[in-house]
């Protein structure tokens, strides 16, 4: 008889003993492996305490207060009740002190100094102290009172603030939005005058309007709706149009670009800005100068540039020129401050016409170049005498900011820019400078 048994797999005996070792080599192992992950856990909920208290403090510092939650603390007893055991960032089981007030932190308050913990651990915070101590294993109580996501809070910023008009390129933001849990605020929902917009950016008809913001954090809870209400007044320029050639408000512009209103589109390029800078300052849009490389330059105007007039915000008086339009290979600095003389002066094909009027600090400010007559007008008045110098300045390519010798600057904001092919009199002159900026 042949012997089958080589052909045969384990029998059920083989396979128990075999079971069993494993079973018992697991046993052996599962205490190191279940100590090794519990150190982890304690090692990484001891560094979370330090980090978190560590931004409480560096928070304390710049606000002169704690992160907290609300404004109402916990008890001792009530801290008590609401966790088996509460440690310190060292690991130590502490003893609550009866005297001390204690509250939930506020992780939208310390985003800047400290991520939040991922972890479930509850953490809180003492006043007047700032130190932090950890929750662990929750009672009930704790549960039920502890564990609740906050809902994010809704907050409508927009740009501009005030003077919108139909022509008003209006944008909204909603970055000022917080979450008291920390998470972050990935989804806004926008509506206007009730109807639901993906983007609300943009231009307004006359009258008022509705504009409301609710926000979703990441765990997918949205915030209370919140509102505010605009006013849009029809577009109707109160300044002189007759014979104007270009027209550049500060609102109309998209990323570098700056939009020419009149038919002729003599828009504004926005050269060697790493991110161009809009700001408001004195209620008013403008954009930001702040170093020699940059400028603003538009296409070669071809008709006859009579008057060239704008409004400019300094913040301080450069060591160079201030602000300038060029032309190549002439010179013509429209509008000229040096340190040595704080001066408003007229400055053509290398001749000068000073002023004994000083250009003003952090404040809006209007010039006026009368090219015909020579003259620079200053918050609608003339600072300059009449320069005796031959300049009919067409067919070029202003600039404001940088020169094409690239050493002038500028250290603050431009906004509305009008070009005419005729000579403004002195009281249309008054009239745009009554106006102010548009």
């Amino acid at each position: 008889m042949i012997n089958n048994r080589k052909n045969k797999g384990f029998t059920i005996i083989e396979l128990i003993v075999v079971m069993a070792i494993i079973g018992i080599l697991v046993l052996l192992a599962m205490p190191k492996f279940m100590g090794n992950t519990q150190q982890a856990r304690w090692t990484e909920i001891k560094s979370n305490t330090k980090q978190i208290e560590n931004a409480s403090e560096r928070y304390y510092i710049d606000k002169q207060d704690w992160p907290r939650l609300s404004d109402v603390p916990y008890t001792e007893s009530q801290i008590e009740s609401f966790s088996k055991e509460i440690k310190d960032k060292t690991g130590k089981i502490i003893t609550l002190d009866s005297a001390g007030s204690y509250y939930d932190i506020d992780y939208s308050k310390l985003n800047q100094y400290v991520q939040k913990p991922k972890d479930s651990i509850h953490y809180i915070i003492q006043n007047p102290v700032g130190e932090i101590y950890y929750l662990n294993e929750l009672t009930t109580i704790g549960e039920t009172r502890l564990n609740v996501n906050n809902k994010p809070i809704s907050v409508i910023t927009m740009t501009p603030e005030q003077n919108l008009t139909t022509t008003t390129n209006i944008i909204w933001t909603y970055n000022l939005s917080t979450d008291p849990d920390g998470d972050s605020i990935p989804v806004a929902e926008w509506t206007v005058d009730g109807i639901i917009k993906s983007n609300p950016n943009g231009m307004l008809s006359t009258g008022s309007h509705t504009i409301s913001l609710k926000v979703q954090d990441s765990k997918g809870l949205w915030s209370q709706s919140v509102s505010t209400i605009v006013s849009v007044s029809t577009s109707q320029p109160l300044y002189v149009t007759n014979g104007l050639i270009l027209d550049l408000e500060p609102n109309l512009y998209t990323g570098t670009q700056w939009t020419d209103k009149t038919l002729n589109m003599y828009n504004g390029t926005i050269k060697n800005f790493t991110n161009p800078t809009w700001g408001i300052v004195g209620g008013i849009n403008g954009l930001r100068f702040t170093n020699s490389s940059n400028y603003l330059e538009f296409p070669a105007i071809t008709a006859n540039v009579k008057t060239i007039e704008y409004w400019i915000y300094l913040n301080t008086l450069a060591t160079s020129v201030c602000t300038q339009v060029y032309q190549d290979p002439t010179i013509y600095h429209l509008l000229s401050i040096y340190n040595a003389y704080p001066l408003a002066t007229l400055w053509a094909d290398r001749t000068q016409s000073y002023s004994s009027v000083s250009p003003q600090l952090k404040v809006w400010q209007h010039v006026v170049v009368d090219t015909v007559n020579k003259k620079l007008y200053l918050n609608g008045k003339n600072v300059t005498t009449p320069m005796s110098i031959s300049w009919t300045p067409d067919n070029f390519s202003p600039r404001f900011g940088q020169g094409y010798s690239g050493y002038t600057s500028f250290d603050g904001y431009l906004g509305s820019i009008r070009i005419y092919n005729r000579a403004l009199t002195q009281a249309e002159i008054t009239t745009n400078y009554g106006v102010g900026i548009k």
